[in-house]
């Protein structure tokens, strides 16, 4: 009976170890449990939450890139074209300044062999382009010269600078003592309605 007893004791002793020992695994468990949801959880939240700003401020830092590179190229066209940028007020006046124009008329006439007479600026042209920006002048030339040079002659006006278009032709009977022929061209040139279109 002893025997039993002690048995009995043992089986109770041990009975409540295994509780125990369940009990403190369940607790365990618990903890781990919460742990994860109370300190892993947001440090896993935080860790991809800093991956995306790394991958996000890379795309910005590469879009940065490009568009310094875009305005380093940019800067290199600008300077390559800043001479002729600063020469369009004169190709393309704003206020009837067609100086460089005359200027070049006469010494393209003079270099073809014809002696320019007469320049007429008629104002604006009924010839519609269509354009925006520039808008066509007519301007009427009178130059004196040989038959044979007048296609050359024609073709360096419109070699200019800027841009003039032969529009009309006429010409007269020529000189008999010179054989010198008198001829009427009407170029269009483009001038900037804008007066305020080259102001920074």
């Amino acid at each position: 009976m002893a025997e039993t007893k002690r048995l009995d004791y043992l089986k109770i002793i041990n009975s409540s170890i295994q509780n125990k020992t369940y009990s403190f695994a369940i607790f365990t468990i618990i903890v781990v449990i919460i742990l994860l949801i109370g300190a892993i959880r947001p440090t896993l939240l935080t860790i991809t939450k800093i991956n995306k700003d790394i991958k996000d401020k890379k795309y910005i830092n590469e879009q940065l890139d490009l568009k310094l590179d875009n305005l380093g190229t940019l800067s290199n066209l600008y300077s390559n074209i800043s001479f002729d940028a600063k020469a369009l007020p004169l190709l393309f006046p704003t206020h009837g300044n067609f100086s460089l124009f005359m200027s070049n008329v006469e010494d393209i006439s003079k270099a073809n062999g014809y002696t320019l007479s007469h320049i007429t600026f008629g104002g604006d042209s009924e010839f519609d382009m269509n354009l925006t920006t520039l808008k066509p002048w007519s301007v009427r030339l009178t130059v004196v010269g040989n038959r044979s040079n007048i296609v050359k002659l024609l073709k360096a006006y419109e070699s200019m600078p800027m841009y003039p278009v032969v529009n009309k032709l006429n010409f007269g009977e020529a000189d008999r003592e010179t054989r010198l022929t008198q001829y009427s061209v009407e170029l269009l040139i483009f001038r900037i309605d804008d007066p305020k279109f080259y102001i920074d």
